[in-house]
């Protein structure tokens, strides 16, 4: 069962072989993504040619023994961390994509239409031209999925494969499931810090009266699917608690899976700012009344958020920042920055720049607004001697998202457990992680709660499975 491949790539005019030792014992037993000659290449130091070359000589393997469906996974692996510009990886995936179409069974009674295989039908269920794979939102329609108002926030990114799937019976549309898969090889939603991991799936149901052990249990099956057939490693999907927990039920069946309870601190806006001045941690009540005296408040939102102000809010968020950057490092990437950026100026929220009374900046929130929901994108505050303006800047920020209209402030993204497993390896959050998550907690009124699984593939022998 081993096998070996080589590859000529040229580079700058130079060329250079590279070869590459298959077991294909191993792949039938861990598929692509976990077999070792695919780990040992993504996870070594090697650069990003030698990783393309060890993944085409094993898409060659493959399709020399007939499996067509891990060659597949293979130069989909290739074209994500290429970012989709390597030309040898993009022409063998427009003649081999046929091979990765889902088998339904004879006695199924839903159908999936999937993004990736059928975008056309996919777009019609939907009722919706545009399709993003890189905006999230807890407002918007299916997290995001749609974008806002028809409107695509950002350019999609050519490096994630977007796998959105529909779950219908005959034509009715009856769930949807947004999912994409970036770099990491996780199958999860919109990821604004790859590194991080993505934001956990969620099922949309759309027929509220439909069988949702039938549906929850085809998601699942077609998930597996995915898994093999795009060389993804894991995928992180969650559902709300305290419910009939039906997904755990099903994954408990036979998947190797990981279980948490995540929460997403969120404040009902539909009261007055008495009652949400009430519900604020109590320590922080005197800062908020410092601030309120003595900060003065900039906003942006709309075409105030020209190019000179993207600029001076960026510098704003970076001040505020310094501390944690020296002993942690910028996570400020572009995607990060610009995706509330964006909504702000096209009127979806607000930025706030804080100052003293003397004219130094102290404090900056971004907050948008999608149907209802706001949500605290970004932030940050310089503590002011024993005054902290944190605790104003988010508090005024909520009170301004009432003002607006919203129904609901939802405080930053979901938080994960501080300690958890990452696939096989123990996980344990940064000091400066549990303070923001205390931090958040101080303002809200409830916690949404999720649990949160972690599946690997059913066949994955490195868990002693055959």
């Amino acid at each position: 069962m081993n096998f070996s491949a080589s590859i000529n790539i040229v580079q700058n005019g130079v060329g250079k072989d590279y070869q590459t030792n298959v077991n294909m014992l191993d792949i039938q037993r861990n598929g692509i993504a976990w077999c070792e000659v695919v780990r040992r290449a993504l996870e070594g130091n090697g650069d990003l040619v030698s990783k393309l070359a060890t993944l085409l000589n094993v898409a060659t393997v493959c399709h020399a023994q007939g499996k067509y469906i891990d060659e597949l996974a293979a130069l989909r692996i290739a074209r994500r961390i290429a970012n989709g510009r390597f030309a040898p990886v993009n022409e063998l995936l427009e003649s081999r994509s046929a091979a990765g179409h889902f088998p339904m069974a004879a006695d199924d009674r839903l159908r999936i239409v999937s993004f990736a295989d059928d975008g056309v039908e996919f777009r019609q269920l939907l009722g919706q031209d545009v399709i993003c794979n890189n905006f999230v939102h807890p407002g918007a329609v299916f997290g995001g999925l749609l974008g806002v108002e028809g409107q695509a926030i950002l350019q999609n990114d050519d490096s994630v494969d977007n796998v959105s799937f529909a779950v219908c019976k005959g034509k009715q549309l009856l769930a949807v499931v947004p999912c994409v898969i970036h770099s990491d090889n996780v199958i999860s939603w919109v990821a604004p810090i790859v590194a991080d991991g993505g934001i956990p799936i969620s099922i949309h149901f759309v027929e509220p009266l439909c069988d949702k052990r039938m549906v929850l249990d085809l998601v699942l099956r077609y998930l597996e699917h995915l898994l093999r057939s795009y060389g993804a490693k894991e995928y992180v999907i969650k559902e709300a608690s305290p419910e009939e927990l039906l997904l755990y039920q099903l994954l408990s069946k036979q998947h190797a899976f990981s279980a948490e309870v995540w929460d997403r601190p969120v404040l009902d806006l539909n009261q007055s700012e008495e009652s949400i001045f009430q519900v604020v941690r109590k320590s922080y009540k005197s800062h908020i009344n410092w601030g309120k005296s003595n900060l003065v408040a900039e906003y942006l939102s709309g075409a105030a958020i020209d190019n000179a102000a993207v600029e001076r809010i960026y510098q704003a968020i970076q001040l505020c920042h310094q501390k944690v950057i020296s002993k942690y490092g910028d996570g400020m990437t572009a995607e990060l920055f610009m995706q509330p950026i964006v909504l702000c100026q096209r009127g979806f929220g607000e930025v706030a720049i804080y100052r003293t009374q003397e004219g130094t900046v102290c404090g900056v929130t971004v907050t948008t607004i999608v149907g209802d929901v706001a949500y605290y994108a970004l932030g940050g505050s310089i503590p002011q001697g024993n005054k902290n303006p944190g605790q104003y800047v988010v508090y005024n920020s909520i009170l301004r998202a009432k003002a607006r209209g919203a129904h609901t402030y939802s405080l930053n993204r979901d938080f994960s457990a501080p300690i958890s497993m990452d696939r096989l390896q123990l996980r344990v959050k940064s000091q400066h992680d549990m303070n923001l998550i205390f931090f958040k907690r101080g303002f809200a009124g409830q916690l949404q709660a999720m649990n949160v699984y972690k599946v690997m593939p059913l066949l994955l022998g490195l868990l002693g499975r055959d």
